[in-house]
Formats: structure tokens, C-alpha cells, sequence
């Protein structure tokens, strides 16, 4: 069981989205995880089903508590299994804070059909929430305001305003700042 893509960079105000990628190696009927995040970097909107089981099944979203949505499930309807790769649920949400959130999944737990839990090994993963190095001033908008910030410091600083991290504020940083106005 894993968090998919594992691993993702996105800017602050953007949404994001992430599965919870199932490869099980016996029949499999059900399954249940809790996801945990840090709520004051991002916050997560959504949680619907992902076809894991495919059709019949009875799908729960999940109970959002603060940084963590608890006890989201899935089960077959009947008589049914399955044994090859899916998606349990898609998460989708917004950044809203400059950091890292790990997205950890607990107490996740894959039936059989007779009601008997699967050993699993679960991959936890991540989101990386950065500003667009452009916006220097950090108001969600690249404009002259970004531009003319960038232009006090040329030459007297490696700051926030070295926009492409050379070490020195100048032309490149200003054509950076430029070409991403928005």
C-alpha cells in the first residue's frame, strides 16, 4: 500500500492531488486506512473511490478529524475478490502553508474474503509546499511589486530576491521575475 506520486513539490495556493495505490498478492475484499497529514500546511478536500474493487462495493470517505481522515474503507458486495493493482481512494486538496507535510497511512489493514487480515507494508510519502521563487514578496502574485523588489537589491544581497540561487542579485533574477508576471 502506498501514497502515489510518493513524493511531490507544489506551490502554496495550488491544489494537489494523491492515491492510495493498492498491489495486493492474494484475493482481497476489503480494506481500511486512516491518512494523516499536518493540516496547518495543507488541507485536504476530498476522498472518493479509486475502482479498487470495482463495481458493488460499498465505499466509505473517510471522517476528517483535524490531520487525519479516519477510517476510510472499501468492501465487496458479495462473493467477489480481487488480486490485481489499484487505487483505493483519490485525495485531492489545496497547499496552504510553506513546508513539508508527510502523508502517513495507519492502521491499514486488507481482508481476505473470509474476513482474515493480509500482512501489508505500507510507503508513506510527502508534500513539499513552496512559494514560486518570483514572488519575492510573497503575496501569491508575481507583478512590478516582485519586480521592483528585486530591483532594490541588485548587488546587495543573496537573499530571498536571488531568484535563481547564484549568489548574487542581478539582470538574471529581474528576467525571472519578468517572464513570470503574471
Amino acid at each position: 500500500v502506498s501514497i502515489f506520486p510518493s513524493n511531490q513539490t507544489i506551490f502554496i495556493n495550488h491544489n494537489f492531488s494523491f492515491q492510495i495505490l493498492v498491489i495486493p498478492d492474494q484475493n482481497t475484499s476489503g480494506m481500511q486506512t486512516n491518512v494523516n497529514y499536518n493540516d496547518s500546511i495543507i488541507n485536504i478536500h476530498n476522498v472518493s473511490d479509486g475502482g479498487l474493487f470495482q463495481n458493488n462495493v460499498f465505499f466509505y470517505p473517510g471522517l476528517q478529524n483535524k490531520s487525519r481522515i479516519q477510517n476510510i474503507f472499501s468492501v465487496i458486495l458479495g462473493q467477489n475478490s480481487i488480486t490485481e493493482l489499484g487505487i483505493l481512494a483519490n485525495v485531492t486538496g489545496k497547499a496552504i502553508n510553506e513546508y513539508t507535510s508527510y502523508i502517513n497511512l495507519t492502521n491499514t489493514i486488507i481482508s481476505t474474503p473470509e474476513g482474515i487480515a493480509i500482512q501489508n507494508i505500507v510507503s508513506n510519502g510527502s508534500i513539499s509546499v513552496i512559494y514560486h521563487y518570483e514572488d519575492v514578496t510573497k503575496d501569491d502574485k508575481i507583478n512590478i511589486f516582485d519586480l521592483m523588489t528585486v530591483s532594490r537589491k541588485m548587488g546587495v544581497c543573496t537573499c530571498i530576491e536571488d531568484v535563481n540561487r547564484d549568489g548574487v542579485v542581478n539582470i538574471f533574477d529581474l528576467m525571472m521575475v519578468s517572464r513570470a508576471m503574471t
